[in-house]
């Protein structure tokens, strides 16, 4: 079969080539429409309960999503010059597409009791002189609710909070938002000092870091690898073959994705890495065994290594496709189209490399040459060793196996968005400026319901257990302010009785009612902010530190219990808005890759066992592939770097190169052991023909993923850092470990019936 395939292939060098770029420029013209989307629907299946209460949450009460504009003046910002900047800001922003409403000194609705009618109004309707800005100061200092919220720093800090729109396409929309914003503020606001900062523009920052610093260093790392490439393989041409099948596989990949309306995110970005070494590796080992076996027909030398090629590839391809049983849809589209990628890049390394052995010009060096002798003699060497130290290599193995065990127990599950920013990063600095000089901004919600609809106007228990709740919340050490429908009440009764010593809930039934009665029928009043049309529905914003999602998970569970023990027990308290999804998409993200890579790790290993139809040869395979693994794991859990979403990828792409280079060794080995070779000849041999290249492979993606190591995004460092570190271990397992292994347990390789692949290695 593979025979047959190696002569078609070669006979028809031309128009297979033609065929494959035909296929590339073709699936290629839809790669133009792939875009970036983080959104939640892509973490989240459609019937979640989660991303249900979400957009329950939403529909009730719009948004919640804030981006904070802090406005510094050292002078004080009561001043009408400032307060005059501020109102030509707020009304700036608010006349963007994508803001649904802003909340600042100028626009705050300040209560009043013209006669016996409630109104509220906002503080500012157009510019002031210096006494009117004295009045607008009186109103809003006089007001609880409004000026410990829009005010800080000893009058110096100005906050303007942004509310965006209810967009179904927030995170595609958000930059744009975001840069009108700032446009509007360099507008209006002058030399004044300006901070935008929020949990979207975090991410936004992180989405803009990551396509430009990113896009810049994986270049980079592509040219570093090509570079050595050239330096291994001593040709042009060879490089230039690689980077076609590389680029070929990438850009159908991605025309697909295009064609399936599949956009990138923060688990699919990896795709080009994965492609890139994988294809990669199968080209070296086909330019490499060519280089070294020049005498042979080329027929005989693509006939060799198909086999072997095809079980590396369909066994990661099945690998990366049992993905598709992941709850998440974001996990799923990484499993179809890294098994797409894969298979493009297996057809355009065999299509490429038969075209290449057809002409001189395109392949490798010759194996006699300086580097590739000093490779092949690390090789040799590291087989020798193996061979001379075999169960000392075992013993170090366990220890090592144990150790990075105990620091597998260690490694912590979360994710800090704001910490993937470098400390210099202007986002950064100003969301740790704020907190420190103004408090916690970062909004999160908790909902209260009652059984029955208008229970927020005729139970005071409730409402005072809320500003009992928020009065003790605030206490909490990651806790700025609350804010809710009790504070407005308060205010309300406080305005309509016009005693400005009393600030609480009445607790009677009537006055209750007969308050909030007065604050519907008010001009300008925003109870539909406040709770549901029902009035049977409360949410209470506090404002919180930006945490990990660990921290917000905690700080959820203190703030939830807290909650419970001042409102009445038929109340129903539940986390709304985008912090707790944020915390369950989390945690979403990492169990669903481990218990993904699981799955994966299984079927690929089953397949292994079917493709070389040897249970001890499978059995042989998971050592190498595991160490690794659990190494790396281990140094996370000693060095404190959490597994997230920016590391869980590592183990499914190690997976992808590991197996590889451990499935070309048992095949070199099962091969030389059917021809008659002793056990120790059989793993001298398979050293020999496998080792040079996989110390090739291990070396170009070790110096590669290196590269990443200088980005300043704490993520790229990290999946740079852990990924050359897996390239690591995976290359000693499979060079001193693999072979000691098979050295002192001996295992029956070769069945007693006879060879399986002939005498002239052809399979």
């Amino acid at each position: 079969m593979s025979e047959r395939l190696a002569v078609f292939l070669l006979r028809h060098r031309r128009a297979v080539l033609g065929a494959l770029l035909a296929a590339t420029l073709g699936l290629g013209a839809f790669a133009p429409r792939v875009g970036v989307d983080n959104s939640v629907d892509v973490w989240f299946v459609a019937d979640d309960p989660a991303l249900a209460s979400y957009r329950a949450f939403q529909q009730t009460f719009g948004n919640d999503e804030v981006a904070v504009v802090a406005v510094t003046d050292p002078a004080g910002i009561w001043r009408a010059d400032t307060l005059n900047r501020l109102h030509a800001a707020a009304t700036a922003i608010s006349k963007i597409d994508g803001v649904h409403q802003v909340l600042g000194v100028p626009t705050a609705r300040v209560l009043s009791a013209p006669g016996d009618a409630l109104d509220a109004r906002p503080a500012m309707t157009g510019p002031v002189d210096a006494p009117q800005a004295v009045a607008v100061r009186q109103a809003i200092e006089s007001d609880r609710v409004l000026a410990h919220r829009l005010v800080k720093a000893n009058g110096t800090i100005a906050l303007l909070y942004v509310q965006m729109a209810r967009l179904g396409e927030i995170d595609a929309r958000r930059p744009a938002i975001l840069d009108a914003i700032h446009v509007a503020n360099r507008a209006t606001l002058g030399d004044l000092s300006v901070d935008v900062v929020g949990i979207g523009v975090i991410y936004d920052a992180l989405n803009r870091l990551s396509q430009t610093e990113g896009n810049l260093l994986m270049g980079l790392a592509f040219l570093v690898i090509f570079a050595l490439l050239w330096v291994l393989l001593r040709s042009w041409g060879a490089v230039l073959l690689a980077i076609a099948v590389v680029a070929s596989a990438a850009l159908m990949t991605r025309g697909l994705a295009g064609l399936l309306g599949k956009n990138d995110n923060m688990v699919t970005m990896t795709l080009p890495v994965l492609i890139l070494f994988l294809g990669v590796a199968e080209c070296i080992h086909f330019l490499r065994h060519r280089a070294g076996h020049p005498d042979e027909s080329p027929e005989k030398v693509l006939a060799r290594l198909i086999g072997p090629c095809f079980t590396t590839s369909i066994t990661t391809v099945v690998g990366f496709g049992a993905l598709v049983t992941a709850k998440m849809a974001v996990i799923r589209d990484f499993g179809v189209l890294a098994a797409a990628g894969l298979s493009f890049a297996f057809i355009c390394t065999i299509g490429y490399c038969a075209f290449a052995f057809g002409s001189p010009r395109f392949q490798a060096g010759r194996t006699d040459g300086r580097t590739s002798r000093f490779i092949a003699r690390v090789a040799a060497s590291a087989a020798r060793f193996s061979s001379e130290r075999k169960l000392a290599i075992l013993g170090v193995t366990l220890l090592l196996l144990l150790a990075m065990a105990y620091g597998v127990t260690r490694l912590e599950v979360d994710t800090y968005s704001l910490g993937f920013l470098p400390p210099s990063h202007p986002v950064r600095e100003a969301t740790e400026r704020l907190e420190r000089d103004a408090g916690p901004f970062t909004p999160l919600e908790l909902t209260f319901a009652a059984p029955k609809a208008e229970a927020l106007a005729t139970r005071p228990e409730l409402l005072r257990g809320l500003a009992a709740f928020q009065a003790e919340a605030a206490r909490d050490p990651d806790v700025g302010d609350a804010f809710s429908l009790a504070d407005v009440i308060a205010r309300v009764d406080q305005v309509m009785s016009g005693d400005a010593t009393q600030f609480q809930v009445p607790d009677d039934e009537q006055k209750l009612a007969q308050c909030v009665e007065s604050y519907k029928s008010a001009p300008g009043q925003q109870l539909r902010d406040l709770a549901d049309a029902d009035l049977r529905t409360a949410r209470v914003t506090l404002a919180v530190k930006a945490l990990s999602a660990k921290g917000y998970a905690e700080l959820i569970t203190r703030l939830t219990a807290l909650a419970k023990r001042h409102v009445p027990s038929d109340v129903v308290i539940a986390p709304s808005g985008y912090l707790p999804l944020y915390v369950t998409m989390m945690g979403y993200v990492v169990d669903s890759q481990v218990d993904s890579f699981g799955a994966s790790f299984v079927v690929v290993f089953l397949l292994i066992g079917l493709l070389f139809r040897s249970v001890r040869l499978t059995a042989l395979a998971v050592p190498s592939n595991l160490l690794p693994l659990v190494a790396v794991l281990g140094l996370m859990g000693y060095a404190g770097i959490r597994l997230d979403v920016a590391t869980v990828t590592i183990a499914a792409i190690l997976m992808g190169i590991v197996v590889d280079d451990t499935i070309h060794y048992l095949h070199a080995l099962r091969e030389a052991l059917e021809r008659g070779e002793t056990l120790e000849g059989a793993t001298a041999y398979a050293g020999r023909e496998t080792g040079a290249a996989i110390v090739m492979t291990s070396v170009v993606f070790f110096l590669g993923f290196l590269v990443l190591t200088v980005a300043s995004i704490k993520s790229i460092v990290y999946f740079g850092l852990l990924s050359a570190l897996s390239i690591a271990f995976a290359l000693l397992c499979d060079v001193l470990m693999l072979p000691a292994l098979v050295l002192t347990l001996r295992p029956r390789l070769v069945r007693e019936s006879g060879p399986v692949i002939r005498d002239d290695g052809v399979g």
